[in-house]
């Protein structure tokens, strides 16, 4: 009938060179840290340090003795390796909205909205811990009715 109208329709985005957040390169594994919850000693502890007189003393790791945990880091000679504005993440955004409406007299109308979205956002391929996994992936359904 001419009082019921039915619109479908596609929303989408596909954004590249996303800035993604600065990150420390320099840190302890989920494994290492683990071990440190059952023995923080086996962190914590001073330990002969093997850059002394290679590293200024003013630094926090130019002492004689360090943490023993610096030595486990990937760079142990720096406190912390970091990117900063690193542009090369991604993010694509899709959906499916849908609408059925029925005028029931002038003035007066119902209706039920459908939206299916999904969002999805990847790590840059410049992070090779992280390299390629999906950092964010979420799915939204949005159900409405209205009557006016």
């Amino acid at each position: 009938t001419n009082n019921l109208s039915f619109e479908i329709a596609y929303v989408g985005s596909h954004i590249v060179h996303v800035g993604i957040p600065d990150s420390n390169l320099n840190q302890l594994t989920a494994d290492q840290l683990a071990a440190g919850l059952t023995d923080p000693a086996s962190l914590t502890r001073q330990v002969d340090n093997p850059f002394y007189g290679q590293i200024p003393g003013s630094s926090p790791i130019g002492g004689k003795t360090v943490a023993a945990a610096q030595l486990l880091k990937p760079y142990p000679r720096f406190q912390n390796v970091a990117t900063y504005r690193h542009n090369s993440g991604t993010t694509n955004y899709n959906a499916l909205e849908a609408k059925v409406e029925q005028r029931l007299s002038p003035g007066l109308r119902h209706g039920h909205y459908v939206t299916r979205c999904s969002t999805r956002s990847s790590t840059p391929w410049s992070q090779p811990r992280l390299r390629g996994q999906t950092v964010l992936a979420t799915t939204c359904s949005l159900v409405g009715a209205l009557l006016a």
